[in-house]
C-alpha cells in the first residue's frame, strides 16, 4: 500500500511540474532610428601577429569612408567599451579621421595588449555636440550616435596579438590560469636558447606563452608546472584535437620556428592527482548598439577562456536562440575562443540581460553537470518541455534581471545593462525619492565622461531622445540641486525605479514604444501623436489567432490536465481494487 501512495505522489509531482514549464509563456517586436553610418577598418602591422605587441605598434589602416567629407574614428576596446577614438590610433598625418574614399593610411595602435580583441570603426557623423555642463571633462560624442552597419559588417575582423603556445592539462583538457607554469626555449640540445628577447616566461589567464626568438633555427621546449603537474611524454585526452593545435611532447625532437612566421606549439600537462579544472570566464568583450541590414541591433562580442565554451543568452530565464531574424546566434565560440553575434534590439528587455558562459561537456569531460546515462534521459525528457526561444517569437518580459552572478565551476553568467536608446521618467535618489530640477548627466561606462546632460521639470520629469544617448555602455548620474548629492544608476536601475510609471503608460524604454506605438518616428526623427485607442495589427492578429485556436483546435494545456485527472483516476481505482482484494483475505 505505502510503495503504490509514493508512486502516486511522484508521479503526480513529476505531472505538474512538466506542467509548469509546460505553461511558459513568451514574447516581441521591433523599431529604430538611422543616424551615423559605421564601417569596417582592418590593421596590418608591419612586424606582423604571432608574437607580444610592443608598446607602439605600426602598420596600415585599410578599409573605407563613404562619407563625403570625413569619417570620425570609433575604437572598441576591452575593458573600456566603444569610444570615439582618444590616442587608440595614431594616424601619420597627424589627423583624427580618415578622408573620403578608400582608406590606405600608415599610423599606429597605442598600449596594446596581447591576444585581445579590438575593433576600429570609420563613422559618418554630424559635427560633435560636446555637451558638458559646469566645465566637466567632455567626450566629443556623434550629435546622433545610433551606429549604421552595413551588410556585412557583423563579420568585421578583429584586431588582436595572439602570442602562440597553450598550456592545459592533459585529462581535463582545460587552460591554465596566468602564472601556473613556466615555459622557456632549448636550443636542439636541449640548452637554454640564448636566441631569444625574453626567456623562462610565465603563462596568462588563458594559459598562453610566447617565446620571442630573434633567429631562425630547430628548438625544444621545457615547461615547469607550479601546479600537481608534470611535463611528459604523455599523450593527451584525444579530443583535444578539437581544441588546440602541434603538441610538444617531453622528449620529442625540435621543432623548426621562423620570426615572421611564429609557429603555434601547445604543451599538456600530466595530473599527478586530480585534474585542473576552473570556471569559465572571458577576457573581453564588446557591447554596443548598431544599426545593420535596415533595423537597431545590440553587437555583442566575447573571448572565452576555454575554447569551444557554450555561449547561451538569456532574457528573463529564457534562452533566445535567434538573432531576431531568422539566424541562429552561435552555440559556442571558436577554437581561439570568439563569440560574436547580432541581436535584434527590440528582443532585449530594458531590464537587462545575462549570458551564460558554458563549460562543454563534449570536450572537458570533467564538467559539472548531468552527463551521465540517466542525467541525458532527463535531458532529453526536459526538453519537450523547456523552450528554448526563436527570437522571432515573442517574449514577455516581467521581472529584472537577478544581479546575482551565478559561477557553479562550470557555468558563470555575465550581467548586461541594457543601452536604452530613449528615456523617459522621473529622477530619483537613492532613497527612492523624486528630486525636482535635478541635473541628469549621461556618463559613459567606459571613461566617466559626461555624454550629454539635462535638468528635470518642477515635478522631477525629464526626457532624453536618442541623440542625446550613446550606442554604448552608460548610467546615470542625478544631482540633487539642493545638496549636491549625487545618484549613480545603471539604465536597469532607472528602469527599476520608473517601473509604475513606465507600466501606467505602457512605455517600453528599449523599443521606443507607448501603447506599441513607436513614440518617435524612424524616418523623421520627430514625435509621433500617440492614439490611445491604438490596437497593434499584431495584437489583433494573435486576438484573432488565439480565438481561432480556441474554437478549431484542442488546447495542449488541457491535454496536461486530463492526463493528471486521468492518474487520478487510475491510481484511485488501483487504490480501491486493492483495499477491496486486501479485506477479502
Amino acid at each position: 500500500m505505502k510503495k503504490i501512495l509514493n508512486t502516486f505522489f511522484v508521479s503526480l509531482l513529476l505531472l505538474l511540474i512538466a506542467f509548469s514549464v509546460f505553461k511558459q509563456n513568451v514574447s516581441a517586436q521591433t523599431d529604430a532610428v538611422e543616424d551615423v553610418v559605421v564601417e569596417c577598418v582592418t590593421f596590418s602591422p608591419t612586424s606582423g601577429y604571432g608574437k607580444w605587441p610592443d608598446n607602439v605598434e605600426g602598420g596600415t589602416f585599410t578599409g573605407t569612408c563613404s562619407a563625403k567629407t570625413k569619417c570620425d574614428i570609433i575604437t572598441c576596446l576591452p575593458g573600456t567599451g566603444c569610444v570615439p577614438n582618444n590616442g587608440f590610433v595614431k594616424l601619420n598625418s597627424g589627423n583624427n579621421f580618415f578622408s573620403p574614399g578608400d582608406i590606405n593610411e600608415a599610423g599606429t595602435l597605442n598600449n596594446i595588449q596581447d591576444h585581445t580583441g579590438y575593433y576600429i570603426y570609420a563613422a559618418h557623423t554630424p559635427e560633435p555636440l560636446g555637451k558638458g555642463v559646469d566645465g566637466e571633462n567632455t567626450t566629443q560624442q556623434q550629435a546622433q550616435a545610433t551606429l549604421v552597419f552595413p551588410a556585412g559588417a557583423e563579420n568585421c575582423t578583429q584586431i588582436y596579438w595572439d602570442p602562440y603556445g597553450r598550456v592545459f592539462d592533459a585529462v581535463s583538457l582545460e587552460p591554465f590560469s596566468a602564472g601556473q607554469a613556466t615555459v622557456t626555449l632549448l636550443d636542439e640540445k636541449g640548452n637554454p636558447s640564448a636566441n631569444t628577447f625574453v626567456n623562462n616566461v610565465l603563462i596568462d589567464e588563458m594559459g598562453k606563452y610566447n617565446i620571442r626568438i630573434n633567429k631562425d633555427g630547430n628548438y625544444k621546449l621545457n615547461v615547469t608546472p607550479k601546479t600537481n603537474h608534470s611535463f611528459t611524454a604523455g599523450i593527451p585526452n584525444p579530443k583535444y584535437k578539437d581544441l588546440y593545435e602541434f603538441i610538444y611532447k617531453l622528449g620529442d625532437p625540435a621543432f623548426v620556428e621562423i620570426a615572421k612566421s611564429p609557429k603555434r606549439v601547445d604543451v599538456a600537462l600530466t595530473p599527478k592527482g586530480t585534474p585542473y579544472s576552473r570556471s569559465p570566464d572571458y577576457i573581453s568583450r564588446e557591447y554596443i548598439d548598431v544599426w545593420y541590414d535596415g533595423a537597431a541591433y545590440t553587437k555583442i562580442a566575447l573571448r572565452t577562456v576555454h575554447p569551444k565554451t557554450i555561449v547561451k543568452v538569456m532574457v528573463n530565464g529564457v534562452e533566445i536562440t535567434e538573432d531576431g531574424n531568422g539566424k541562429a546566434l552561435p552555440k559556442t565560440s571558436d577554437k581561439e575562443g570568439y563569440w560574436l553575434a547580432l541581436i535584434k534590439k527590440d528582443i532585449l528587455s530594458q531590464n537587462g540581460f545575462s549570458i551564460e558562459l558554458i563549460k562543454n561537456p563534449q570536450y572537458y569531460p570533467l564538467t559539472q553537470g548531468s552527463t551521465g546515462f540517466i542525467g541525458q534521459i532527463m535531458d532529453k525528457l526536459l526538453s519537450l518541455f523547456v523552450q528554448n526561444v526563436s527570437a522571432q517569437q515573442s517574449i514577455k518580459i516581467n521581472d529584472p534581471v537577478s544581479p546575482t552572478p551565478k559561477a557553479s565551476g562550470s557555468t558563470t553568467v555575465i550581467q548586461f545593462e541594457p543601452i536604452l536608446e530613449y528615456i523617459e521618467g522621473y529622477s530619483y535618489d537613492d532613497a527612492s525619492k523624486i528630486v525636482p530640477k535635478a541635473r541628469v548627466n549621461i556618463k559613459l561606462k567606459a571613461n566617466n565622461k559626461i555624454y550629454s546632460t539635462t535638468t528635470t521639470d518642477d515635478s522631477g520629469f525629464f526626457t532624453l531622445y536618442p541623440k542625446d544617448l550613446p550606442p554604448y555602455e552608460y548610467y546615470l548620474e542625478i544631482v540633487n540641486p539642493e545638496t549636491g548629492k549625487a545618484s549613480i544608476q545603471t539604465t536597469s536601475k532607472f528602469v527599476e525605479k520608473n517601473q509604475a510609471y513606465l507600466d501606467s503608460e505602457k512605455i517600453d524604454l528599449m523599443k521606443v514604444t507607448k501603447l506599441d506605438q513607436k513614440i518617435i518616428d524612424p524616418v523623421t526623427g520627430k514625435l509621433n501623436e500617440i492614439d490611445k485607442n491604438y490596437v497593434s495589427p499584431q495584437k489583433n492578429d494573435q486576438a484573432s489567432k488565439a480565438a481561432s485556436t480556441k474554437s478549431t483546435a484542442f488546447d495542449p494545456a488541457i491535454l496536461m490536465i486530463v492526463l493528471v485527472i486521468a492518474l487520478l483516476v487510475v491510481v484511485t481505482m488501483g487504490l480501491v481494487y486493492y483495499i477491496k482484494r486486501s479485506k477479502s483475505f
